[in-house]
């Protein structure tokens, strides 16, 4: 058999220059304005290393663009005067806030940039930084098979005006007839809502807190009354020394009117104040139309009632009307409407 030709060697033939497949012609942008659509269209975000290296994160991994992307996107750090964290945060806000203007689908919040993730901007960050989708998001912890959680918490407060006030508003079986909205959620929802009341009244649980103005009792019952639909009216009895002995509600009026009949109030509000040997007690009621001005018909509730205290022997203090907000209020002592 004949000895092979080293010259003939696969190894020393001529190589034959092959046209890389699936290149695709980048145009490299040169103004800032072309650099963020380019960062934009790429979904790219740039982060800084500990060692204070600029990066480019792609939450949308595209491999064919990867190589070309990753040979011109230092110049974006320079043409874009991108140099601290803070110059990458504020750069991700923007990208992040024009593919929310295109509409464009995001992916699902575990594939972003650990920066943009809203419990890990939480921890970094603090609660307080978060915008209002991020803080639903959170409680949500999961979206939809094409919508991410961000994207679903921002369709439920665009619902609700971007206010948790009115979200706190509906009702849980509302709230169910959100798509992605489970039973759970809801429950979720409802129970951060109800923190959030119970953590304004804190300050006035301590056994030695005691009432001293008119706006101190409006604080107090205001996250519970605010919003309401129906006129409720409550009881405040307190001890000698003005200190919360318990908070009574007395009477649901309708959806249309205030409550029946005057003895609606007299009979359980008084039966509590002695059952609980209460001193003194502060009559509140919130008017649904947000107008606090006082009608005829709470004028007149009121002073019988002050009547009656006179008789048993428990002294109203004052009859607080609330209205639309916690600076919308009216106080029957302060108007002089009460003596004593």
């Amino acid at each position: 058999m004949p000895k092979e030709n080293p010259k003939n060697r696969i190894k020393d033939l001529p190589r034959i220059e092959r046209p890389r497949e699936n290149r695709i012609e980048i145009l490299i942008p040169k103004t800032k304005k072309q650099w963020l659509n380019f960062l934009v269209e790429n979904k790219a975000y740039p982060c800084m290393s500990p060692k204070g290296k600029i990066y480019f994160i792609q939450i949308e991994k595209q491999e064919r663009k990867r190589e070309q992307f990753l040979e011109i996107i230092q110049e974006a750090v320079r043409v874009l005067g991108i140099k601290t964290k803070k110059d990458c945060q504020l750069l991700r806000q923007k990208i992040r806030e024009e593919l929310e203007k295109r509409h464009e689908y995001k992916p699902a919040v575990k594939k972003w940039s650990k920066y943009e993730r809203p419990r890990e901007k939480l921890i970094k960050y603090g609660a307080d930084k978060l915008s209002n989708a991020d803080l639903l998001a959170i409680l949500l912890r999961i979206g939809l098979v094409k919508k991410n959680v961000i994207e679903l918490a921002q369709e439920i407060l665009q619902k609700y005006g971007d206010s948790f006030r009115k979200l706190d508003t509906a009702s849980t079986e509302e709230l169910e007839q959100i798509k992605g909205l489970s039973v759970a959620k809801v429950a979720q929802i409802k129970a951060a809502l109800e923190v959030s009341k119970r953590l304004s009244r804190e300050k006035f649980s301590s056994p030695q807190k005691k009432f001293k103005t008119a706006q101190e009792i409006v604080e107090f019952c205001f996250p519970y009354m605010k919003d309401l639909k129906k006129e409720i009216f409550k009881v405040l009895l307190l001890d000698g020394g003005n200190r919360l002995l318990k908070e009574v509600d007395i009477s649901i009026g309708s959806l249309t009117g205030t409550v029946v009949h005057p003895r609606e109030i007299f009979n359980p509000a008084f039966k509590y104040a002695i059952k609980e040997q209460a001193a003194s007690i502060i009559l509140v009621h919130n008017h649904p139309s947000g107008n606090p001005k006082p009608s005829e018909k709470d004028i007149k509730i009121t002073n019988r009632l002050i009547q009656a205290s006179e008789i048993i022997g428990v002294k109203i203090l004052d009859h607080i009307i609330i209205g639309e907000n916690k600076d919308n209020w009216t106080s029957f002592a302060e108007q002089g409407l009460i003596k004593g």
